[in-house]
């Protein structure tokens, strides 16, 4: 017989065991879930130097994200791998004293993942412009002595020349006179050009803008722009001019003159406060050139630098380098130790054996910087090897570049390339990476 109690009982042990599954499961469902590890992955890939084939030394890669920042730096070849890297999008940075650095995004860390080749550089574009070069400008003429090709006429519109107290670069743009800060901002108009005169070379003194200036059909003049208005220190004529440059004390100016009667490149200098211009030399006599450059155009004997260290030219290619010991003469780098007194024993120095167009002085004019193809070179102008190739300092993808300028410090060069100004960060002379 069964007792109403003993149902009872069973129905509440039941209904007991129901609600204490009920009250476990959702206590079970309270619980913070376990946390599942991210599934870990690997990136790899290489890095260099731009230009350096040997000796690249080390550049150290970040790879910033989720998980925090992962760092880790290139082998002797280049190679570099990041391994047991939660998987996700990363920042990927290359860094490398000198050169700029070089940032991706959206980089995906996966198993086995790998990027292209990354390619540090030490120059960049400091400003962007149209209408510094102009390809259809270039003229050419026969080489006199090997045949070939050589430039007579630049493609570049303008040169660049340091403002006086060292902080702004100016050139000539738009018909105008214009500069831009060392860093790319603030670009600006200093000085209109007069009417009527078109203008390809600047120079930037306490005294004003020296230009080579053209007027209509005209040979070029050396022009002087003051606050006090216009001076032609050399009227245009029968010569042609090219690449006038202040003294250090401003007093003087050189140039190179054209002179059409003997068909010689000369080097000029007149008073900066006007006068009858002075010869210095000969270009083809006093460098053993008579007879092999005839009739080439002073642009071959440009551009010019003067400062207390000397002025520096250059002699253009011959192909004939006098080999047996390479002493004055033929191609080559000059400095003209004192210009005015230019025919003093000893006063030529030849710095470099071979000519480069692009050439200026180190910041403390102990040195010279030249383009080598699409290397960038610093030498000792001291040094007694005229062959020597001197230390490499950077290096330009493009060979097509102009106008070299230090900057102050030493720590920086700017040039004129097709599409605007690029600042390249020089290398150290002493363990520089290239030696």
């Amino acid at each position: 017989m069964t007792r109403p109690w003993a149902a009872s009982s069973r129905k509440t042990s039941v209904g007991l065991m129901a609600a204490g599954l009920a009250i476990a499961l959702l206590a079970g469902c309270s619980q913070p879930p376990v946390d599942v590890p991210a599934p870990l992955g690997s990136l790899s890939g290489r890095a260099r130097l731009e230009g350096v084939y040997t000796g690249q030394g080390t550049i150290t890669l970040r790879l910033s994200g989720p998980s925090g920042e992962h760092v880790t730096q290139t082998d002797v070849r280049g190679n570099y791998t990041f391994t047991d890297i939660p998987a996700g999008t990363y920042t990927l940075s290359a860094s490398r004293e000198r050169y700029f650095p070089l940032s991706l995004t959206e980089v995906r860390v996966a198993p086995e993942a790998t990027l292209p080749l990354l390619t540090l550089k030490n120059h960049r574009p400091l400003i962007t412009l149209d209408g510094l070069y102009d390809a259809s400008r270039l003229k050419e003429a026969e080489d006199p002595e090997f045949g070939g090709m050589v430039p007579t006429q630049s493609p570049f519109l303008t040169n660049l020349t340091l403002s006086p107290d060292g902080q702004r670069l100016a050139f000539i743009h738009g018909g105008s006179v214009k500069s831009v800060r060392l860093d790319g901002t603030d670009l600006r108009a200093e000085r209109p050009l007069p009417a009527g005169l078109q203008a390809d070379w600047v120079d930037w003194g306490e005294t004003g803008f020296l230009l080579r200036g053209r007027t209509g059909s005209a040979s070029a003049s050396v022009t002087l722009l003051t606050p006090q208005g216009r001076q032609d220190l050399v009227p245009a004529g029968t010569d042609e001019i090219f690449a006038p440059v202040f003294s250090p004390d401003e007093t003087q100016v050189a140039y190179v003159r054209y002179e059409a009667e003997t068909r010689s490149p000369q080097l000029m200098r007149v008073a900066s406060s006007g006068g009858a211009p002075v010869l210095m030399m000969d270009m083809l006599d006093r460098l053993n050139l008579r007879g092999i450059w005839d009739g080439t155009f002073g642009l071959m004997f440009a551009p010019l630098e003067w400062r207390p260290e000397g002025l520096m030219f250059h002699a253009p290619m011959t192909c004939n380098l006098e080999r047996n010991g390479f002493t004055l003469g033929k191609d080559g780098i000059y400095v003209l130790r004192d210009p005015l007194a230019p025919e003093t024993p000893g006063g030529l120095h030849k710095a470099h054996f071979y000519s480069y167009y692009a050439h200026a002085f180190s910041n403390d004019g102990s040195r010279m910087i030249y383009a080598y193809g699409p290397e960038i070179r610093s030498k000792s102008l001291e040094d007694p090897v005229v062959t020597a190739p001197g230390i490499s300092v950077g290096h330009h993808s493009d060979e097509v570049f102009d106008s070299l300028i230090s900057s102050r410090d030493g720590e920086r060069l700017f040039y004129l390339t097709r599409t605007g100004i690029e600042e390249m960060n020089l290398l150290p002379v002493s363990g520089n990476a290239f030696r």
